[in-house]
C-alpha cells in the first residue's frame, strides 16, 4: 500500500513540476497553496456503532499547486494529510465502552475548478466552482478501548479481536469524488488568502458486509454499509509564483 501512495505522489509532484514551468506564460499562472480546515463526517452509515457516533470530525492539512490555464478555469492538483477522530459507544457483558477511532489518510485530489465571474468583478475574478476526484488511502485506522481493566490499542487491518468487526471488510486503498465553492483574495502582489466550502464522497464504502461470508447484517437483517461523506470548512495561502 505504501508503495502505491509512493508512485502517486511520484506522479502528482511530477504534474506540479510541469506546472510551474508553464507558470512563465503570459496566458498561464500558477499558486502554491497551503490550507486547513476541519470537516464534519456525516452519519449516514448503516454501521450501528457510526450512528452513534459522538465526535466524527477530521482534520486536513492541505499541499498543492492550482494552475489557471484561462480566466475561467484552472487545475488542482496536491496532497491532502488528514487526521480523523470518531467515537462511539457499546455495552459489552453489562459494562459501557468507548471506543475511540483513530485514523491517519492521504488523499491526491485532481480538480477541476471553473471561474464563472472572472470577468465581472474584480473581487470575484478568483471565486470558483471545483469539481474533482481523487484517490484515497487509510494508512492508518487504529481503535482504542479499555475493557475489564484492560486498555486495547488496535489495528483494524490486522487483528482477529472479537469485540471488532472482521478486518477483512476495511478498504485501505479507495476513490472518491469532491466538490467545492471558494474565493481567493488578494492581500499583496505575491499572497491570497483563500476560503473554501467543500464536500467528498468515498465511492465504495468504506466498511461493507458483502466483503466478508457470512455477510454481516444488522437488526434488522439488512447487510451492513457504511457510506462516508464529508463536509467541511477550509482556510488557505495562495502564494502566486508567476510574479517576480
Amino acid at each position: 500500500m505504501l508503495k502505491k501512495a509512493c508512485i502517486f505522489l511520484f506522479i502528482m509532484i511530477s504534474i506540479n513540476i510541469f506546472s510551474i514551468e508553464f507558470a512563465r506564460s503570459r496566458s498561464i499562472s500558477s499558486r502554491f497553496i497551503i490550507g486547513t480546515g476541519i470537516c464534519y463526517n456525516l452519519k449516514v452509515s448503516t454501521n450501528y456503532y457510526y450512528q452513534q457516533d459522538i465526535l466524527p470530525l477530521s482534520i486536513p492539512l492541505k499541499f498543492a499547486f492550482d494552475t489557471r490555464f484561462t480566466d475561467w478555469f484552472s487545475l488542482y492538483t496536491g496532497v491532502d494529510f488528514i487526521y480523523q477522530i470518531r467515537t462511539f459507544n457499546n455495552t459489552i457483558n453489562n459494562e459501557q465502552v468507548t471506543f475511540y477511532n483513530n485514523s491517519f489518510m492521504i488523499d491526491l485530489p485532481l480538480i477541476f475548478k471553473f471561474y464563472p465571474m472572472a470577468s465581472k468583478f474584480d473581487i470575484y475574478e478568483n471565486f470558483y466552482i471545483g469539481l474533482g476526484l481523487f484517490p484515497h488511502f487509510w494508512v492508518v485506522n487504529n481503535v482504542y478501548f479499555e475493557l475489564n481493566d484492560e486498555k486495547f490499542t488496535l489495528n483494524v487491518y490486522d487483528t482477529e479481536n472479537r469485540y471488532l468487526p472482521p478486518k477483512k471488510i476495511y478498504t485501505p486503498v479507495n476513490a472518491g469524488f469532491y466538490l467545492s465553492i471558494g474565493n481567493h483574495f488578494t492581500i499583496s502582489d505575491n499572497v491570497l488568502l483563500g476560503i473554501e466550502l467543500f464536500s467528498d464522497y468515498l465511492f465504495v464504502p468504506v466498511l461493507n458486509g458483502y466483503y466478508v461470508t457470512p455477510h454481516i447484517v444488522n437488526e434488522d437483517d439488512a447487510v451492513q454499509l457504511d457510506f462516508y461523506i464529508k463536509f467541511g470548512l477550509s482556510m488557505s495561502f495562495a502564494f502566486d509564483l508567476s510574479r517576480r
